[in-house]
């Protein structure tokens, strides 16, 4: 949870090499391998859905290199799933995703976002292209489902496109509602979804179109 994305680039990197995955390099004065996560989680976050695409130089047996890298992750990363994408696809998978599941829990928080889903617009300042801008986040949020009184998921637009980052969520929690707790909420990314093509449907990154 308390990992930055670059940590986390570089623990899958390096268990990458030790597991002898034939890579494949980028070009000039520092090759690094070709490898893409889908959508980098910010620091806090507990996720289930970290998704990476890895450009290999050679086609192997997936299973036995899979399992060699399984043994080579650190603690608290744990390999769920794998599959082989079409090489020829022109979009990598970070430019593929669309949206993303989030779970956010704490005692009595599902009535709060109730309460603040209502309001038709949430403006919220952030940071773009080195200045301050209001920006209404509220049509970033899909649909909303409460699981218990504590707990809420939220469907949100996500990736390149168009992105809402939880904690902007938890920022409009505190100027909407004065929700004091706002930095306790406990955030879990639970899924992404992505378009392999711009006319197809939304499936995880799991699946496939086929």
């Amino acid at each position: 949870m308390w990992v930055s994305h670059l940590d986390r680039m570089r623990s899958m990197e390096r268990a990458l090499l030790r597991a002898d995955f034939p890579l494949t390099y980028s070009k000039g004065f520092n090759p690094r391998p070709q490898m893409v996560f889908a959508l980098p989680s910010s620091l806090g976050i507990r996720s289930e859905s970290e998704y990476i695409d890895i450009s290999l130089s050679e086609k192997g047996p997936a299973e036995h290199l899979f399992s060699r890298l399984e043994v080579q992750l650190p603690e608290g990363i744990s390999l769920m799933g794998y599959r082989e994408r079409d090489p020829e696809n022109a979009k990598n998978l970070m430019g593929q995703v669309y949206e993303a599941d989030y779970v956010f829990s704490n005692p009595g928080l599902s009535e709060k976002i109730e309460k603040l889903l209502v309001c038709p617009e949430l403006i919220i300042e952030k940071m773009s292209k080195k200045r301050l801008k209001d920006e209404d986040i509220r049509p970033l949020i899909l649909s909303s489902e409460v699981l218990d009184a504590d707990r809420t998921r939220l469907r949100v637009l996500a990736g390149s496109r168009a992105n809402l980052r939880p904690d902007t969520l938890l920022q409009a929690l505190e100027k909407y509602l004065a929700y004091a707790e706002a930095q306790s909420v406990d955030v879990l990314r639970e899924e992404l979804w992505i378009k392999e093509r711009e006319d197809g449907p939304l499936i995880r990154p799991m699946e496939t179109n086929d």
